[in-house]
């Protein structure tokens, strides 16, 4: 007999070391209910099935938690909000702030972010080098950005001098990472539940250089 999404959720948030309350599991799974939904028009992600949504994305995005740092946290080409949405509702004590450049993505995540009434996201419609915060970010993000080198240097002007930049990969990145221009600090493989379907997820580490005249 096949699992529900409750147990699944829950079986592999356990599996990672994460724990998740009654309320916020709802919340995840109603989460992904409005990506299911927005999908049929606005094709946010390639991934159709709920239950296969439950390991990449959900989990996929928890198991960055316990690398976080501080409390203002940036997640930039957030795509349909991943990781940042999942991780905003299982810490509400951190701030996130999403950034993409599709009006559709940005619109969905407005409306999740309303729908699940979280008080500790915000959203922004920007290019990641265009964009600006009031206060600068301890820890910036990224799932599905382009290049390690890339994402330094578009972001690196929204994070702050003790701050983090955190790239999740698939692959060990060798060659991106001999393009870089950030110190990397570490390369970690992320937990990930019994029987994933990613056999390894990578997560760099890194300290943006400053920007040279």
């Amino acid at each position: 007999m096949s699992l529900s999404l409750t147990d699944q959720l829950q079986q592999g948030a356990e599996q990672i070391g994460c724990e998740l309350s009654d309320v916020q599991q709802g919340t995840l799974l109603d989460y992904l209910a409005l990506i299911e939904k927005w999908n049929k028009v606005y094709n946010l992600t390639a991934v159709r099935n709920v239950d296969d949504m439950i390991e990449a994305h959900l989990l996929d995005s928890l198991s960055v938690l316990p690398h976080l740092h501080g409390d203002q946290c940036i997640d930039v080409g957030s795509g349909a909000g991943l990781p940042g949405i999942p991780l905003a509702i299982v810490d509400p004590q951190r701030h996130w702030l999403l950034i993409d450049s599709q009006i559709k993505r940005t619109r969905f995540q407005q409306q999740a972010v309303a729908e699940l009434q979280l008080k500790n996201v915000n959203v922004e419609h920007a290019r990641v080098q265009d964009a600006t915060v009031e206060t600068l970010a301890s820890t910036i993000i990224c799932r599905a950005y382009s290049s390690l080198a890339d994402f330094v240097r578009d972001s690196r002007h929204l994070c702050s001098p003790d701050g983090v930049l955190l790239a999740m990969k698939a692959d060990y990145p060798d060659k991106e990472i001999a393009e870089l221009s950030a110190d990397i600090e570490v390369i970690e493989v992320l937990k990930l539940p019994a029987g994933a379907q990613h056999k390894q997820r990578h997560l760099v580490k890194m300290r943006a250089r400053p920007e040279l005249d």
